[in-house]
């Protein structure tokens, strides 16, 4: 632009020109800073990524050989308060402990020591004829550790620490709780599966020390106790014997019409299913157990839908407690764990079967009643057999089932079930016993369920309502 000399329009202009090269310049730099900021942020949330991950791997680690060992000594525990002739008619659940998210700096053995387990006892003495008439068909206690118990490093491939001598507990009122921390609610949806009644647990008044050992828990259940505590039992395998309190709910009494009835059960009789958020928090909570029980008397090798239980109280089956189930055998012996027949599967045995109950929880039928030439021609067939993945057959049944899978559960849920069902972890060992490959399991199986069962359970951010839960 021509400006003439002396004239003030072109002093103006020139004056314009030049505050709007200096705004250019300006807002460049700021651009410029606030992209390298935003690396910085990505940068620092990767590592961030990383860490947690880390984190998330140790304190799996620690926390499965915690529950391990504790359910185990429960295991043995039961099994040594159990030596009457009528044994055999004892079925034995345990509720799979539901735990919370842990944050970071939170000790792994107080998390684990607060824990309330959950365990009903069916008694079926009319199946054996020989055995004299007892008095109670139904019972339900809450098993609260006393004392830790000690690793067996010889059984546990994952360290743990040991921990202190366990403090004495402080009673007050009708609460008990260790002294070091009185806020034992942590499984909060575990706990209200036994509190139907008054909505809480019935606590001692007085020193624990008062109360006896269980030497006969089938003696026990005959008669009600005057207090709200049986007694204790014990481990006595181990040296030092660890202890657990054995509590009774509110709700716990020969009035109610209970019992359990396992997950083949309600697919064969085909009833409608749970929603969809329930089915999502099965399949997350029997998956996590497969890693902290694994190698314990509760989680069979190839766990499947017979060994998965319920209550079924006053005609409802409650799907928000999952449970397992075992017989304790009345010997002397101490339980160790059987061995492992991956030899005959392409894969991990238990994966494989872990992939096929995920199938059966979402879709809400037998594996068998998923296609109609199959129950007839295989009802007898193991399912790794007419879902083998190397056959043609095989791999058309099973990229059909993963797809109603994906449509029903969502992408996570199908991911999930097929990396159980082709193991596809990339580890050298494919053993539960591996560390590297548990940790496989934990980040492609257990954690995306984890994830889908939050999504599909927590409230939406804006409104009211919730995610749809579907059939």
């Amino acid at each position: 632009m021509e400006v003439k000399e002396g004239s003030v329009v072109g002093k103006r202009a020139l004056l314009k020109i030049a505050a709007n090269a200096v705004n250019i310049s300006q807002h460049e730099d700021a651009v410029n800073k606030i992209a390298d900021a935003n690396r910085k942020l990505e940068m620092l949330l990767a590592g961030n990524l990383r860490n947690e991950t880390l984190r998330k791997r140790t304190f799996g680690g620690k926390l499965s050989g915690l529950l391990q060992t504790v359910t185990r000594s429960i295991y043995n525990a039961l099994r040594l308060s159990l030596p009457c002739g009528c044994a055999q008619s004892h079925s034995v659940h345990l509720g799979l402990p539901v735990l919370p998210l842990i944050g970071k700096g939170q000790d792994v053995e107080r998390t684990v020591r607060k824990l309330d387990f959950h365990v009903t006892f069916a008694n079926e003495p009319q199946r054996f004829r020989d055995q004299s008439h007892t008095t109670w068909a139904w019972e339900e206690v809450l098993l609260r550790m006393l004392e830790l118990p000690r690793e067996n490093k010889r059984k546990q491939p994952v360290h743990v620490r040991p921990t202190p001598k366990a403090k004495r507990l402080n009673l007050s009122k009708r609460r008990v709780g260790f002294a070091e921390d009185a806020t034992p609610r942590l499984q909060d949806l575990t706990l209200q599966a036994a509190n139907h009644g008054e909505g809480e647990l019935i606590r001692p008044e007085g020193d624990l020390a008062e109360f006896p050992q269980l030497s006969n828990l089938c003696e026990s259940f005959n008669r009600k106790p005057q207090s709200a505590i049986y007694g204790y039992i014990a481990d006595g395998s181990a040296n030092p014997s660890p202890k657990f309190g054995v509590y009774y709910p509110t709700s716990s009494d020969n009035s109610d019409p209970c019992l359990t009835v396992s997950l083949s059960s309600l697919l064969d009789q085909s009833p409608r299913p749970p929603p969809l958020s329930w089915r999502h928090r099965i399949a997350a909570v029997v998956a996590a157990s497969l890693l902290h029980l694994h190698g314990t008397p509760w989680i069979p090798s190839k766990l499947a839908s017979k060994d998965v239980y319920f209550i079924r109280r006053h005609g409802k089956v409650e799907y928000d407690q999952v449970f397992v189930t075992t017989k304790p055998e009345n010997s002397s012996a101490v339980y160790d764990g059987g061995g492992d027949d991956s030899a005959s599967y392409d894969g991990n045995p238990s994966l494989h079967a872990l992939g096929v109950l995920l199938m059966e929880v979402m879709l809400w039928k037998s594996i068998y009643d998923f296609w109609d030439d199959v129950k007839s021609k295989y009802s007898h067939t193991p399912a790794h057999v007419f879902l083998n993945i190397r056959s043609d057959n095989g791999f058309r049944r099973t990229s059909s089932v993963l797809e109603r899978i994906g449509f029903s559960g969502g992408q996570a849920y199908r991911d999930a079930v097929e990396h159980c069902i082709k193991c596809d972890l990339r580890c050298d060992f494919e053993s539960l016993d591996n560390e590297e490959f548990r940790d496989a399991v934990y980040h492609y199986v257990v954690a995306p369920l984890q994830d889908a069962a939050r999504i599909a359970t927590v409230p939406m951010i804006s409104g009211k309502g919730r995610f749809a839960c579907t059939a």
